[in-house]
């Protein structure tokens, strides 16, 4: 059985997507008009049911940005405002290093969360197996102590 191959998103959706954010990365703040090195993220993340036709569940992001992300839905990032072209390279070098330490921290945020709720989940499954056991064995022993208990007594 031949998989299906994921639908790719719409030059003009792109287009919109990546003007509404000033054709800037909303992680990283990298300016690319061309669009080459921009995606259409998801905010709402397609595996967990994001709609893949409405300009209004995307956000902009670069690809190292996006790839970074994942399948995690951090929801909204902040837009990034158009380059002041007064700002020196220094300036512009350190406001992108400060902009991608804070999106590793809400994406190794994420992650734990993730990480922590699956976690859990495994736990409680665990526990929910280990009473099913332990109801199991009672019920056994009841039923064995009835079949045996009656006989002895004859004896």
């Amino acid at each position: 059985m031949r998989k299906r191959r994921k639908a790719t998103n719409s030059d003009q959706l792109r287009f919109t997507v990546f003007s509404a954010d000033n054709f800037r990365c909303r992680a990283c703040g990298l300016y690319d008009q061309t669009g080459w090195n921009l995606q259409a993220d998801h905010v709402q993340a397609e595996a967990t049911h994001g709609t893949t036709t409405n300009p209004n569940d995307f956000q902009c992001l670069c690809g190292s940005c996006n790839n970074r992300k994942g399948t995690l839905s951090i929801g909204w990032l902040t837009k990034q405002p158009t380059m002041d072209l007064r700002q020196t390279v220094q300036q512009a070098i350190a406001n992108r290093t400060a902009l991608l330490a804070q999106f590793k921290v809400i994406v190794e945020t994420a992650k734990r969360e993730r990480a922590e709720a699956k976690r859990q989940a495994r736990h409680t499954a665990k526990m929910q197996r280990l009473e099913e056991i332990r109801k199991r064995k009672i019920a056994l022993k009841r039923s064995e102590g009835k079949r045996w208990g009656s006989t002895s007594l004859q004896c």
